[in-house]
């Protein structure tokens, strides 16, 4: 089942944030957001509650759909778009780019960290968010360096960015089930970097 399918059965919309969304990014202050792989718009909900002007992106027509019904009647500050994450430039710079629970190729992530580094704005924020899974936890089509742990994604920061790694998350905690209702245990990992200046944290 495609993701565009997924969507169009869901049956819980999934508008709430996740955790370590608000976790991380309460007290920092709203600007421009790139929220890619946003789904159904549960983060970019949040955020332009919080008071940032969000572009939301996805590769699913019905899921940019909702975002756009939602954040008219929500009356938010929220531009989606249909697109793939790993070709999508924007009107940049950003004060924040997340990705979150976007599983690609050891190859493509890399492209894509480097390419959205140089989206930041001087002091921009970069959220990355994942699952971990082992071989026999792979999805039909899936591959085990698409769900790689959190230290593997640092190393490619290190690599292919200049990001100062702020904090960095291994857990296991409930994420929504899909398709389906109600929420799993699933390994979960998570990764905050600053572009700019290194003497002043975030958090």
């Amino acid at each position: 089942m495609s993701f565009e399918q997924e969507y169009q059965h869901n049956k819980v919309r999934w508008i709430e944030p996740d955790e370590q969304v608000v976790k991380w990014l309460a007290a920092v202050p709203a600007g421009r957001a790139l929220d890619l792989g946003a789904g159904e718009g549960g983060n970019s909900f949040w955020l332009a509650q919080q008071g940032w002007d969000v572009t939301s992106v996805d590769a699913a027509p019905s899921a940019v759909e909702f975002i756009t019904d939602y954040a008219k009647a929500k009356e938010y500050a929220i531009q989606s778009e249909v697109a793939d994450a790993r070709t999508y430039t924007g009107n940049a710079p950003f004060d924040l780019i997340l990705l979150s629970f976007v599983h690609f190729s050891k190859k493509d992530r890399e492209n894509l960290f480097a390419r959205l580094e140089k989206q930041l704005a001087e002091d921009g924020v970069m959220v990355y968010l994942g699952l971990v899974k082992t071989e026999d936890e792979l999805p039909p089509g899936g591959r085990l360096q698409e769900f790689p742990p959190s230290d593997e994604i640092a190393e490619e920061w290190k690599v292919h960015t200049s990001l100062d790694i702020v904090e960095q998350v291994d857990d296991i905690r409930e994420v929504p089930i899909g398709v389906a209702q109600g929420m799993y245990q699933a390994r979960t990992v998570g990764l905050i970097g600053r572009k700019g200046r290194d003497d002043e944290r975030i958090l």
